[in-house]
C-alpha cells in the first residue's frame, strides 16, 4: 500500500523533499486518548520515517533523522531538559531496531524494543504500560 498520513498520495514527491531539506524537522499533533480508534499517526509518524524514508529509500542517514526528531525539535522549542542525552536532563529514550522499525497502519509500530519516558519504562519488548503514566504536559 502506497500512502502518507497526510492522505494524499499524489504528493508523495513534494513530502519527500520538504523531509529530506535540513530545515524540516520532525513532530506529530496527535494524542492517544485511550478511546475509540486511535490515529495510526500517533504511534507511527516516526517508524515510519526511520524504516521507510531512512532504511528504504535511504532519503536522509540515520543520525539525521534522528536529530531531527529530538534535540532539533527541543532546540526549535526552546525547551532545555529534552532532546539530548546529559545528566539531569529528562530521560526520554527510545531503543530500536534500524532492520526492522515501520509503521503498520492499523497496528502497533513494529521494531520498537523499549520506551523511556521521563525516566520510567512506558514500553518493554514492543507491549506499552498503560499504567506508568509518565508523561508530562509542557509549556
Amino acid at each position: 500500500m502506497n500512502w502518507n498520513y497526510s492522505g494524499r498520495d499524489d504528493e508523495e514527491a513534494s513530502l519527500r523533499k520538504v523531509l529530506a531539506h535540513s530545515a524540516c524537522c520532525f513532530e506529530t499533533d496527535t494524542i492517544l486518548t485511550g478511546n475509540g480508534v486511535d490515529n495510526p499517526a500517533s504511534y507511527g509518524t516516526f517508524p515510519r520515517l526511520l524504516g521507510r524514508y531512512v532504511r528504504e529509500l535511504r532519503l536522509l542517514a540515520l543520525p539525521d533523522a534522528v536529530r531531527r526528531m529530538t534535540g532539533f525539535n527541543a532546540e526549535r522549542m526552546n525547551i532545555r531538559d529534552r532532546g539530548r542525552l546529559a545528566r539531569d536532563l529528562a530521560a526520554d529514550l527510545v531503543v530500536f531496531d534500524p532492520e526492522t522499525i515501520g509503521d503498520n497502519w492499523d497496528q502497533r509500530p513494529s521494531g520498537v524494543e523499549t520506551v523511556v519516558l521521563n525516566g520510567r519504562v512506558v514500553v518493554e519488548g514492543g507491549r506499552f504500560d498503560r499504567s506508568a503514566r509518565a508523561g508530562a504536559v509542557l509549556r
